[in-house]
């Protein structure tokens, strides 16, 4: 499989509820995940390298008791993580959150599977599966190499990526700079390049950047773009 950068950070509301409510949210969003081909994969968690593997979908008692165990003796931040695939690991996914901040969901690709169907349009199916799994106040899937050296925006600005979903209505003539704009699930989804690209050196696609950096000028001027401090309120976009 092809090695690949592509990091989906889903900005949620404050979830301010014990360990058993938001693990249960957590194997609900990869269980809707599993609708989409590219994500129809088994997802477990393995406690020490070499250890036993806890697979999600076969023990899911014992895999939610693991992480429960691990949560014991705190009360105000939790965490739950999943892998995809046992023999290469390729998908990961995690949700962290607390009583003091907003949620956050995550999930990174490693590796590109074409036996899996990956692809912009599954892609885009992933992040209008995840805004129906719960509303978020902001989302941005792409290169995560883009976020750290090409962001275009001050550094406490949220960008979108070459995916994005902001809890905004707009139009294709509100970005004419984006390839789709499509209102989906009480917000809208920007893409600005029709396929997937690289941002590192030596692979680096230099009109994907400026255009993905064009589209996060233009959502910044519309104000759909939350800031670190409004994504901590956890009132974005409500």
């Amino acid at each position: 499989m092809t090695e690949i950068d592509l990091q989906l950070e889903v900005s949620l509301p404050i979830l301010a509820v014990p360990f058993a409510d938001g693990a249960g949210a957590f194997v609900a969003w990869l269980r809707q995940l599993r609708t989409v081909p590219t994500f129809a994969v088994d997802w477990f968690a393995q406690w020490a390298e070499g250890g036993p593997i806890t697979d999600l979908w076969s023990d899911t008692p014992r895999y939610l008791a693991e992480f429960a165990a691990f949560h014991a003796n705190k009360d105000d931040f939790f965490s739950i993580w999943a892998s995809g695939a046992r023999t290469e690991h390729f998908m990961s996914a995690d949700l962290e959150w607390s009583t003091r901040r907003q949620a956050i969901a995550q999930l990174d690709i490693f590796r590109d599977d074409p036996s899996l169907g990956a692809g912009p349009m599954q892609y885009i199916e992933m992040i209008r599966v995840t805004t129906a799994w719960m509303r978020p106040q902001h989302l941005r899937f792409g290169p995560s190499v883009y976020q750290r050296l090409d962001h275009p925006l001050d550094l406490h600005r949220r960008g979108i990526g070459w995916i994005g979903w902001v809890p905004f209505a707009l139009t294709a003539a509100d970005v004419p700079e984006a390839v789709l704009v499509q209102q989906v699930n009480g917000g809208t989804i920007i893409m600005t390049w029709p396929d997937f690209w690289q941002a590192h050196p030596g692979a680096r696609n230099d009109e994907a950047v400026r255009r993905t950096q064009d589209v996060e000028v233009r959502l910044n001027l519309l104000g759909v773009l939350p800031t670190t401090g409004d994504l901590a309120d956890g009132n974005w976009g409500r």
